[in-house]
């Protein structure tokens, strides 16, 4: 699908997609690939504002993307129910035989579509190799469009083109930073900053990494990428600790690092040449990462730790082997996953949630809670004997441009 950069000022908006009935959807052949990325064959794409009743889009031809007057807009939506064909306007260039269905996009706190709900005005058919119905709905995560994309043709080198293209990306410096704000949930002062995926796409504009980590996994270029995100990250954070001199930087590491023991020669040199020290890094590895981290496999752990580097679980608390990955691994801290933070407002939710913060506190571990969005749930994890909070609450992931006028004291 589609993806739709907003502005950081969020707006209701919709999409509307004309295609072929002659074509399904589908996880086949039929999808091929048109311009310099990816759309499905013979669709017409549409994004309406909402708020001001326009097209903002573009249409997709067999021929490429072309612009877009402001033509088809109010008759796309009535009472709920997603226009048939003949109340809107056919599009130069598009079959007339055709059938339509409206797209309303799932927009993140970032603005960033994230998701497409689907509504279809036609009988059953083949979408993202899921049947659905009349008036029926699909929440259409990234993770299904990937999987659609997996079966794109491969390059000439065999290598699937997502992948081709990330890897590029990665070399043309596309794959960028975001920070955001880890705070001490005492005092409400920043004590460091996670930083986060970005793609910036030359034409599709900045993507999140469920639209791209999941792919870029199956393959080494993980690896680069996670080095690219982290010596960025050093560096900008080697700037601000002038001013802030305990800040420390927190980095997101793959599973495929612990198949590759130069990989820790790599990260060190990451962080060295962008002028911080590996004591002041906290490598992430998630519950998917500690489990492919066989026994032998600790050493690499081990050797990050004896760097400098601190090694946290993150997301922790949803995983079933989020205990055993605790009593086996070498690390420093834990993250309380957003879910178990989300859950801490039920009865229940709140008992599993201070367990698992006096499980960190008894073994000496740092705990972060992920997801807090409240002052509520900022007062339960302080008053359960968290030391750090991470969330909307205290800020969205921010551009480095913006990262300077939210260091000192953030919330209380």
């Amino acid at each position: 699908m589609d993806l739709v950069q907003h502005s950081r000022r969020q707006h209701a908006s919709a999409r509307h997609y004309i295609d072929k009935t002659t074509h399904s959807v589908a996880l086949d052949e039929s999808v091929r690939l048109i311009g310099n990325w990816f759309q499905f064959p013979m669709v017409q794409v549409n994004v309406l504002d909402m708020r001001n009743q326009h097209t903002i889009a573009a249409v997709g031809t067999p021929l490429g993307i072309t612009p877009r007057s402001q033509s088809l807009c109010d008759p796309v939506v009535r009472g709920g129910v997603p226009a048939t064909l003949g109340q809107i306007e056919r599009a130069p260039g598009v079959f007339p035989q055709i059938q339509s269905y409206i797209g309303v996009p799932i927009v993140g706190r970032e603005g960033i579509v994230v998701a497409t709900l689907c509504l279809l005005d036609t009988v059953p058919r083949l979408f993202t190799a899921r049947q659905i119905g009349e008036l029926q709905t699909l929440a259409l995560m990234v993770r299904d469009q990937l999987e659609l994309l997996r079966r794109l043709e491969p390059t000439p080198a065999g290598t699937p083109a997502l992948t081709a293209a990330l890897t590029a990306a990665v070399e043309a410096g596309e794959i960028i930073p975001v920070f955001q704000p880890v705070v001490g949930l005492v005092d409400g002062t920043v004590q460091g900053l996670e930083a986060l995926a970005r793609w910036q796409h030359p034409t599709r504009g900045l993507l999140t990494p469920e639209a791209f980590v999941p792919l870029a996994e199956d393959s080494e270029v993980i690896i680069d990428l996670d080095l690219a995100v982290l010596q960025q990250a050093a560096a900008h954070v080697a700037g601000w600790t002038r001013r802030r001199p305990y800040l420390r930087l927190n980095a997101n590491l793959s599973a495929r690092h612990f198949d590759h023991p130069d990989c820790v020669d790599r990260l060190t040199d990451s962080v060295t040449d962008a002028g911080l020290s590996p004591t002041q890094v906290t490598l992430e590895v998630t519950e998917t990462a500690a489990l492919a981290a066989h026994p032998a496999d600790r050493s690499f752990l081990h050797e990050l730790r004896a760097r400098g580097f601190r090694v946290a679980l993150d997301d922790f608390g949803m995983g079933f082997s989020s205990i055993g990955q605790v009593l086996r691994l070498p690390i420093d801290g834990i993250k309380i996953d957003r879910q178990v933070t989300a859950a801490s407002e039920t009865a229940v939710g709140e008992a599993v949630f201070r367990a698992l913060l006096g499980l960190g506190a008894d073994l000496g571990l740092n705990t972060v809670v992920e997801g807090v969005e409240t002052s509520a749930q900022a007062d339960r994890a302080r008053k359960s004997g968290a030391a750090q909070g991470q969330g909307y609450l205290y800020a969205a992931p921010l551009f480095p441009v913006d990262v300077p006028d939210c260091l000192g004291i953030i919330h209380r």
